[in-house]
Formats: C-alpha cells, structure tokens, sequence
C-alpha cells in the first residue's frame, strides 16, 4: 500500500487483502489511507471502513464528497447511500438541494441521485421530489443534464468501439477509427468545435441541430415534383441535395415547399445510461484534431421545372383490410376515394420509383442498416422480414404513426421506438415503402401514392403498437382447439364401406360380376 511505485489499482488490491486479514490495527491504517492522493486507493480504504464500520465512515466520506478528484467525490456519494443515520441523509438532502439550484449540472450528480433513490428518509425524498419536479417539461435535455460533467473518455471510447448502440456503424473519428460508417457525420474536430451541451444533445435529441451535410429534405416543386434526399448546401439562389448517385440542384425560386431538415440518427435515450453518455461526452471533448475535408466526385444536375414531367393525378388502389367475415386481410383493397373492391391490383415498382425509395432510405438505414440487416438495439431487419412483405396497410399505417412496443421479427422481439414519418409526401412514402420491399432479398408489390393518400388521415393519431396489425402470412392469429379438432376430423381419412366405395349395392355389383362371367363362358364354349 505504501509503494507509490505500483499502480492504483494494485494498491487497492492489497488494501482489499489487508482489511480481510483484520488486523488490529487496521482501522488506524485505513483512516490514513482513505485520505491518500491516489483516488482509487483511497475509495479502496472507504470502501474497507464503511463495509467494517458504517458509522465511522461518516467523517471520511463528508469530507470526500467535497474532494476536487471526480472520480472519489463520485465513489464517495455512492458510498455514502449505504451509511445509516439522520447525519448521512442530511448530506444528501443538502446536496440534492444544490444540485437542484445548479440544474443538474455536477460531476457527481448521476451518484448523488442514484444514492438519494435508495434512501428511505422523509427529508431525502422530499428533495428528490423538489428535483424531479424543478426539470422542464419542454426540454427534453434538461433530465440528462447530469451527464455534462464527470465522464471518463476511456469509457467513452470503448462505448463508442462496442456498445449495442453501434455508434461505429454511422460514424468515423478520424485516425484511428477508419472502420466507421459515413452515414453520419465524422466525429473528428467536435471537441473543439461545440461544447458539452451540444454534444450531449446530439445523443438525446438529434433532430435539435442537424448537422450541415446530414440532414435529410423533402422538396416539392412548383409543378408538383417531389426531390428528397440529404440537404448538402443551401445558398442564396439555389440548395443542393444527395439524392444518391448524383447531386440535384434546384433553384429557390421553383420551390413550392420545402421541410426543414430531419436527422436520421434516433434519440439515444433508450439505448443508453446517464453514465454512458456522461463517458461520450467526455471522450468527444477529447476529439479536437479535424478531419481532413472531403470533396463529392459526384455529377451536380440543375433541375428545372420546366424539364420534368409534372405529376398526374390518377386514382390508384390502395390497399386496406376488409373481407366478407370482417376480419383482417392483405386481399381486399379500396381506391383513393374510397369504393371497396374485390383484390388488390399487384403493382410492379418502377425504376423512378425505385431510385426515389433509394434517396428516403437515408433516413432509414440509421437505425435499420444499409443493408437492411438491422442494428441490434436500435432497429429490426428488413431483409427477409414479414412484416416488410405483408399487408402493405401496416407499413403505411407506421410510416404515418409510428409504432412502439414489443414487435416480433424473424422470430426475435424488438421493444423499441420508431417515430412517425408523416412528414414525407405520399409519393415519398410509396417509394420508399416499394424499395424496402424490392431489396435486400424482398420481393413484393410496389405501393401506390393513391394507397398512402387512402390513409393519409392516420397521421397525427397515437402510435401504434403489434397488436393494431395485420398478422403478415406466417403470423396468423392460431386457431381455437376446437378448430383444431374440426380441421384434424376433416384432414382424417374416412373408412368407406364396400358399396360406398362401388357406388352401388354389394347385390348389384355381384350379379354384374356373374352375368360377366357367364357371358365370357359362353363364348368360349361357341368358340370349341
């Protein structure tokens, strides 16, 4: 314990032995060494004393909780959640009260919280209460704010390397992490660019701030056009947008509408913890070198309006459920303005229509990957999956409103989020409803702008959830045991009598028989 040589944690090692040992004079030993330097010696210490004697914890951890060291000012509220008494509680009643004035912003407040949930006295609760409440309702950061401060970067980037979250899988971090995804933007030159905030908003509420060059747009021309794809530069006459293969220029003055830019990265609340985020932000700040800029090869096209064909307006047939028995069906199909008829019109998806689906799964392959394959935690496949080559009603119905909950794919159950897209135009919505449906190994009908205008009205209404579905094919409802016994009695096969077998009387089939032979007798004997 006393070779400043070794390592902390070596250190700490021995001090865990030592107390065990019980030596006599261990609680001496470990007074001293709960006010060493080195922080995870000394945690090892309070930890020894508070684990032998709670009580006598008490004076070491009130002064550590003040320490200047994050990480043992961290350890120390955590400990502190375990003492007993009127004298501990009081600590965290007057931290929670400070941590309440500074908005949840303190490197310790994510320990401090979590210790005053464990706590059984009147007086913490109430400050807990005093807390919960003071937080915005309006700011969706304003709950993680106890993540700005305290992180460990080491943390940090091992989260950004291997978390479930995947954050690898969209973004690069210049030197050294080569291997990352481009469909967000490089993490290189953040920490020098934006600060803590920012960047804890990034994770919790992409959609804030998009940034330049990521932001996915939707454009509709003044002759009923419809452009989207990723937003790359908005000048005074004109904005630019990746629409994949080439890059559209349009001029503002043939802009009808335009939506303000959307982020394809989902909100990182239910992917990860205060502390994990707290350890990101911390590891971004450390990423102060830029990454070297990158110039598009692809071809720039200036669109007009007078050179594309405007939009005809045609009925199509949309696809809804309804069957003579009332119960759900992918069969049955209604038009745009609404007469039910008898099955749906197989549509084959056009080239056009493909490449427009292609430019809006941008917005997709964040959290379902390029490949369709998925993200774990974060997304479903789509590839080889039920639901993307079912009832064309449910893609629609979730494009408008989203859907929560569990939802079982491919035999695995995905507890996640994916909010409404409602924002897209229907065109948009077919296209790339079509092109998840023609790709990754899927092959189904293309779907009609007239079916996503049939229901259009969904937008707006609460999400949905499994149950608000049509089962696809290989999901149907099971049937009752009792139609089970009926299905089984009618598949059994039935033991016909003789004469049900013939068709006609055993008596009958018989005197056929014998005038048979006789006729055959007959003539043999005229023959000899």
């Amino acid at each position: 314990m006393e070779n400043t040589k070794l390592s902390g944690d070596a250190r700490a090692k021995a001090v865990e032995l030592y107390a065990a040992a019980k030596s006599a004079d261990a609680d001496a030993m470990l007074a001293q060494w709960a006010t060493d330097q080195d922080a995870t010696l000394a945690l090892a210490a309070l930890r020894a004393i508070a684990s032998r004697n709670p009580a006598a914890a008490l004076p070491a951890l009130s002064k550590a909780i003040t320490s200047p060291d994050v990480a043992l000012t961290q350890g120390a509220w955590s400990l502190l959640a375990k003492i007993p008494g009127d004298d501990a509680a009081a600590l965290i009643t007057t931290g929670l009260s400070k941590l309440t004035q500074q908005k949840g912003i303190a490197p310790f407040a994510i320990e401090l919280l979590e210790a005053a949930k464990t706590r059984p006295e009147a007086s913490v609760k109430a400050a807990l209460s005093t807390w919960e409440k003071s937080l915005p309702t309006d700011d969706p950061v304003a709950a993680w704010a106890i993540a700005l401060e305290g992180g460990n970067a080491a943390r940090g980037e091992q989260i950004y390397l291997s978390h479930p979250a995947e954050c690898m899988r969209c973004h690069r971090a210049g030197d050294g992490h080569e291997a990352g995804g481009e469909a967000g933007p490089n993490l290189a030159g953040l920490g020098q660019l934006h600060d803590n905030r920012y960047l804890l908003e990034a994770m919790i509420n992409p959609g804030a701030k998009v940034a330049p060059g990521f932001g996915i747009v939707s454009v509709t021309l003044k002759n009923d056009k419809s452009i989207g794809g990723i937003m790359l530069a908005e000048k005074p006459d004109h904005i630019d947008i990746d629409v994949g293969e080439t890059i559209s220029r349009v001029k503002r003055a043939d802009i009808k509408q335009m939506s303000p830019p959307i982020s394809a990265m989902p909100p990182m609340t239910g992917l990860l913890k205060p502390q994990e985020a707290r350890d990101l932000v911390a590891w971004l700040k450390t990423l102060t070198k830029p990454a070297a800029a990158k110039k598009s090869t692809k071809k720039i096209e200036n669109i007009s309006v007078s050179q594309l064909n405007p939009t005809t307006k045609k009925t199509e047939t949309a696809l809804v459920h309804a069957t003579s028995n009332s119960s759900p069906s992918a069969d049955s199909t209604v038009t745009a303005e609404g007469d039910a008829t008898a099955a749906d019109t197989a549509a084959e998806p056009t080239a056009e229509q493909l490449a427009l689906g292609k430019t809006q799964y941008a917005l997709c392959q964040a959290c379902h990957g390029p490949d369709g394959a998925g993200a774990a935690g974060i997304g479903p496949p789509l590839a080889g999956a039920e639901w993307v080559t079912g009832p064309v009603e449910n893609l629609i119905r979730i494009q408008l409103r989203g859907i929560q909950g569990p939802l079982t794919v491919k035999g695995t159950e995905y507890n996640l989020i994916m909010p409404p897209h409602a924002f897209q135009t229907d065109e948009q919505i077919a296209a790339v409803l079509t092109y998840i449906r023609n790709n990754f190994g899927n092959k189904a009908s293309a779907v009609t702008t007239a079916q996503v205008a049939a229901l259009r009205t969904e937008a707006g209404k609460p999400m949905l959830s499994q149950a608000d579905l049509i089962p696809p094919p290989n999901k149907e409802k099971p049937a009752s045991s009792a139609e089970n016994n009926e299905v089984a009695a009618s598949a059994a096969p039935i033991k016909l009598s003789l004469s049900q077998r013939l068709g006609v009387p055993v008596w009958v089939a018989g005197l056929a028989v014998f005038w048979a032979l006789l006729c055959v007798a007959m003539g043999l004997k005229k023959s000899a």
